[in-house]
């Protein structure tokens, strides 16, 4: 219905609304909103699968909120409709009661639905309550102010009903901004940390209040690893490594489609062969781009949305800035504009940016999220490639390359996500910036422009230079990180040998060329610093200079100088951030391309072994050729092997040192690369190496191998492997934390517990290549008595033993001669003895070796051989094979170290000692000045206070230049004579100049100084790191697993040479300029120390 039309003007003392606007565009702004939304909403509740919220208040709140506002609605349609004879309405008395009974409605629909698919709380129903709420306040503001005025006539039913629709929206509001229960089903368990994040509101996940019941605990004492909240998830490895597996198929699945299609076929008239062409034939090149692209490109496509609008929020900002500075220039004239007006434009600048803020760290937390998930993704990929890499493939890349991989360039990655948008977020901010002072300045924008684009190519200079730095650097790493490896494993024989200072000097050596990278890196990176800090004083200069030249009109007031600066200081961030983008996008596109080396090394091939689980033989191999490489000059290591293992037979095979008996091995688990022939396995497999491999573990963890404990089947393999007398000897028996190479056992406890693991995994076949070698002869015999032997564990189980240990021969169902890459002969034990082969040249080479040893174990074998030679023959060839050993091979292989077992110190009996390898410690609570004292005093006294002093003087011509920008401004033009204005616009100029000047030699000295004295700290942190590490007893390596200490040699170091100088700099600059701003505004405003004090202890006990 009509009321008196109250106009919008700003000369009142008092704001006033159009009622029109009040019923339809605030309505209308609100019910559009939620409309648009809907189908986003609606498909956010159908891909939940959570189930069935419990009734709460919040739940319950919503809906009698809900009920109530549309009883209102109708009401207040139903009676605007019977007014019809006796009023005259306008359109917007019908649409507001029905659009928003019906976009009530809507929301009442999906918040029922909403509960029964498990939805805790809506962002898109948030938001709409909150514009309903705002857009509600003008009218409510209207009734009240116009309720007692007797100049208009107030409907009393509408006033009663708004009386009830604006609490209802308000508490709907208010309800809103809280999470809803648990739901009583979910899809993923939560864990019993379960972060509130989960739980939380729309509103706690925009603010990040979820996190402040950790931030108390922070403060009240230090947080530890415990105190952490278990991942969600959607944020878990687990998580990330499927959607990257699921890509990375896809990726790799049209690549070979793509590659198939190359391929033809012609016929030849002369012959009867059909030829077949593949241009496409060798492998197409991999490459983990697309696979990034595809797995995060969705989640940083809607955090760009996020950075579209903070954007153009930013741009409010100098707009409002323009209105507060021509508010303050009214006081005292007589147009002076009336008070609530500048509390309006103050009000304003708030809400835009709090609104601005919410939307740059919902920004960055989303982008480090979604960093940290890609660098998750890398370090899998990598992983699971260094698994499945042939040892061709190994030669591809060391592994220094391969830790940095996982340490140093997965990181990089982490570190370029919350800047990328800056890719086309920069040209945007400085297009809008030269747009919005285009309005200001006019065609003098062009100058500021025309300097920009001088600045490209050396952009692009610099950026190519970083490209060649970042490759060399790299590679100095890499270089660096494969000796300090080496070393590492090989510590005991360099201390034996007192090696240290030679290795040591050989690391510095790569390290001095690490650091002379570094070093020109640091110079490039000061010059891109200052070049990027100065360009928008020279376009700010170049402009301001062509305006107030190019007419004499042109003066500058305090509006075109402040709102000016207000946009060049946008534009600062942009241009700031290049030089850093510059160098993360140069680190990225390096990094993808050495992990693009190491993807595409060459793999084990999958197809080499056919696993087929319905023959009637486990293993056969048929016409078989391997070798360890893929190409043509590479050497056949076996030749034409044909064999074929019955099921639950005992296998041996034998032959002399270098024959290829544990390539064999290889070759049936698939390690190898096969040329011709073909090789089948029906069963699981398990594979005892001749070298043990051990956990950082407990010992009995080693055994199960992440098998669930059958406690019967564990204390029957403790028992058959000989481990139980160890057992007892250990300080916590099997709970006895042994280390990564089991330094804490001797030789033959690691392979009883390497063996151990694989009788425990009860698998089909079981290949052991020669693991009795390194056990006494007696604890072999109860192995192979217990676990081989026919009456052993493994009895019904099909067994291939590469043995020397010509005692267990006879039990064998078929023994397998190799020699020179070739089975020579095969059979049963009877059967090749009679044959008076290879085998029996083979026993008779043993015999010769061993001499009177073993007696006792090899009379029975000497008795056979006497049966079949005759007793003076034997000796005869014994005789002779003696004389040919060195030209034959020997069988000594590891026969040598069968003592171990027996004469390994046996670990002393401590109820404390049972963890061997020490938990890595972290420091809680606040880093102690004494590390920074450490890192400075690295840096030198002198480079430190020459830094901060450059530092300090380019921020004071930093504030001098705003403050003689005001005085400029201050100037009364009108006063002055043509020749009087030029000189003094060339005086202001000047003096403007020489600040801007002074601010960038300031700033580029600076940061030369802090680039040394950083890289002297750097080199002089790993020099005292290498040297006491080096000078380590051996029982710090026994309690140390090594990728720890590789971890700080790689990983952290690079945080050194790079993380921490960008840090301390961007600190020192931050804090000068929080220093600038206070003293500014004291200056101006000296009543403002009233408010600062407050807010930096506020401030202080929030940080």
């Amino acid at each position: 219905m009509t009321e008196p039309t109250m106009s919008i003007t700003s000369s009142t003392q008092t704001p006033e609304m159009v009622p029109d606007i009040e019923k339809t565009i605030f309505v209308l702004v609100p019910c559009i909103f939620l409309w648009v939304l809907t189908p986003l909403e609606i498909k956010f509740i159908l891909t939940s699968k959570d189930r069935l919220i419990p009734w709460s208040w919040v739940n319950v709140l919503k809906i009698l909120t809900s009920i109530i506002l549309l009883i209102v609605e109708g009401a207040e349609f139903i009676y605007t409709v019977t007014q019809l004879d006796t009023i005259e309405l306008e359109w917007g008395d019908y649409l507001k009661p029905a659009l928003l009974f019906a976009t009530i409605m809507l929301q009442l629909i999906l918040v029922l639905v909403g509960k029964k698919r498990g939805i805790q709380s809506s962002g898109v129903l948030f938001l709409f309550w909150l514009i309903l709420m705002v857009c509600a306040i003008p009218e409510y503001y209207s009734l009240f102010n116009n309720y007692n005025d007797p100049v208009i006539d107030t409907d009393m039913m509408l006033f009663s009903l708004y009386m009830v629709y604006f609490p209802c929206t308000v508490l709907a509001f208010f309800v809103n901004c809280f999470g809803d229960s648990r739901p009583k089903h979910l899809e993923h368990s939560r864990g019993e940390n379960a972060s509130p994040e989960l739980d939380s509101s729309f509103l706690s996940q925009l603010t990040f209040s979820w996190i402040d019941g950790l931030i108390w605990k922070g403060y009240k004492r230090p947080l530890t690893q415990d105190d952490m909240y278990d991942l969600a998830y959607n944020k878990s490895v687990g998580s990330v490594v499927k959607s990257w597996k699921k890509n990375w198929d896809k990726y790799t699945a049209k690549l070979e489609k793509k590659n198939s299609k190359y391929a033809s076929a012609s016929y030849s008239s002369n012959t009867s062969n059909v030829e077949l062409s593949e241009k496409g034939s060798s492998k197409p090149p991999l490459s983990v781009f697309p696979t990034l692209a595809r797995t995060f490109g969705p989640a940083m496509l809607l955090n760009a949305l996020l950075k579209v609008v903070h954007d153009i929020l930013q741009f409010v900002a100098p707009q409002i800035l323009g209105l507060i500075i021509t508010f303050a220039e009214s006081k005292g004239t007589g147009d002076e504009e009336p008070l609530w007006k500048g509390i309006s434009y103050a009000v304003l600048m708030l809400v835009t940016t709090e609104i601005q803020s919410v939307f740059l760290g919902q920004y960055f937390a989303q982008n480090m999220v979604i960093g940290m998930r890609m660098r998750a993704g890398i370090i899998s990929s990598v992983y699971r490639k260094a698994l499945q890499v042939s040892s061709s493939g190994r030669k591809v890349s060391s592994m220094g390359e391969i830790v940095n991989l996982m340490s140093v360039d997965a990181g990089i990655f982490m570190g370029l996500i919350p800047y990328i948008n800056m890719v086309w977020s920069a040209p945007l901010q400085i297009a809008l910036t030269l747009y919005f002072q285009y309005q200001i300045l006019g065609p003098s924008v062009f100058a500021g422009l025309a300097v920009m684009v001088i600045s490209i190519p050396l952009n692009g200079v610099i950026a190519s230079y970083m490209k060649k730095l970042q490759f060399k650097q790299m590679k100095a790493k890499d270089k660096r990180v494969k000796l300090m490896s080496e070393i590492l494993n090989g510590m005991k024989v360099l201390k034996l040998y007192a090696w240290e200072p030679s290795f040591e000097e050989n690391i510095e050596k790569v390290r001095g060329d690490e650091v002379k990278v570094l070093r020109t890196g640091a110079y490039l990176g000061a010059l891109s610093s200052v070049i990027f800090t100065f360009i928008p004083f020279l376009v700010l200069f170049a402009m301001f200079t062509t305006y107030v030249l190019v007419s004499p009109d042109n003066h500058l007031d305090a509006n075109k100088i402040f709102v000016s600066i207000s946009l060049m200081n946008i534009m600062r961030m942009p241009m700031t951030m290049l030089p850093m983008l510059l160098v993360y996008v140069t680190q990225a596109a390096v990094s993808i391309k050495r992990m693009n080396k190491f993807i595409n090394a060459e793999e084990i091939d999958p197809e080499a072994v056919v696993k087929d689980n319905n023959k009637s033989e486990p293993i056969v191999v048929e016409n078989a050729t391997f070798s360890w490489g893929n190409t043509e000059d590479e050497k056949e290591i076996l030749k034409n092997i044909n064999i074929s293992i019955k099921t639950g037979s005992l296998n041996a095979v034998v032959g002399a040192v270098g024959s290829g008996k544990s390539s064999l091995c290889s070759a049936i688990l698939g390690e190898m690369e096969k040329k011709t022939g073909s090789v089948q396995v029906s069963g699981s497999l398990a594979y005892v190496a001749q070298q043990p491999w051990i956990q950082n573990c407990t010992l009995e963890d080693n055994i199960l191998f992440s098998k669930p404990k059958d406690e019967e089947r564990y204390k029957a393999v403790i028992q058959a492997c000989a481990l139980q007398p160890d057992l007892e000897m250990l300080p916590a028996g099997d709970q006895t934390e042994i280390g990564e190479k089991g330094i804490n056992l001797s030789g033959g406890q690691k392979q009883r517990v390497s063996l151990a693991r694989a009788v425990y995994s009860n698998a089909d076949i079981y290949i052991m290549d020669d693991p009795l070698s390194a056990v006494d002869s007696h604890v072999g015999k109860h192995i192979f008595e217990q676990v081989i032997g026919p009456n052993g564990m493994l009895k019904n189980k099909t067994t291939i033993l590469v043995t020397h240990g010509l005692t267990y021969l006879p039990q064998m169902d078929h023994i397998i001669v190799i020699k020179e890459g070739q089975v020579s002969e095969q059979g049963s034990y009877q059967t090749l003895l009679e044959d008076k082969g290879d085998f029996q040249e083979f026993l008779l080479q043993f015999l010769a070796e061993q001499g009177d040893q073993d007696e006792s174990d090899l009379g029975e074998i000497k008795i056979q051989l006497e049966t079949t030679l005759g007793k003076e023959k034997l000796q005869r060839q014994i005789s002779q094979v003696s004389k040919s050993d060195s030209e034959k091979g020997s069988t000594k292989d590891i026969k040598k170290v069968q003592s171990e077992d027996t004469n390994a110190k046996s670990p002393i009996k401590d109820k404390t000692a049972h963890k061997l390898i020490e938990k890595e410690e972290s420091k809680t609570g606040k880093v102690t000045w004494s590390i920074y004292g450490t890192y400075f005093k690295s840096i030198g006294s002198l480079s430190a206070f020459l830094t901060l002093f450059t530092y300090f003087l380019g921020t004071c011509s930093s504030v001098g230049t705003k403050m003689w920008l005001n005085v400029w401004s201050q100037v009364n033009y009108t006063a002055l004579n043509d020749e009087e204005e030029v000189d003094s616009n060339n005086l202001y100029l000047g003096v403007y100049a020489g600040f801007g000047v002074l601010q960038g030699l300031t700033i580029f000295i600076g940061t030369l100084i802090f680039a040394q004295g950083t890289i002297r700290a750097s080199k002089l942190l790993h020099s005292n790191m290498l040297h006491n590490i080096l000078r380590s007893p051996m029982s710090f390596f026994d309690v140390t697993p090594l990728g720890r200490i590789v971890n700080r040699f790689s990983g952290d170091l690079q945080n050194v040479d790079a993380g921490l100088p960008a840090v301390f700099r961007g600190w020192i600059q931050c804090f000068l300029a929080v220093l600038a701003t206070f003293f500014s505004i004291l200056y101006a405003t000296p009543v403002f120390v009233v408010v600062m004090i407050p807010v930096l202890i506020i401030y202080y006990f929030v940080q």
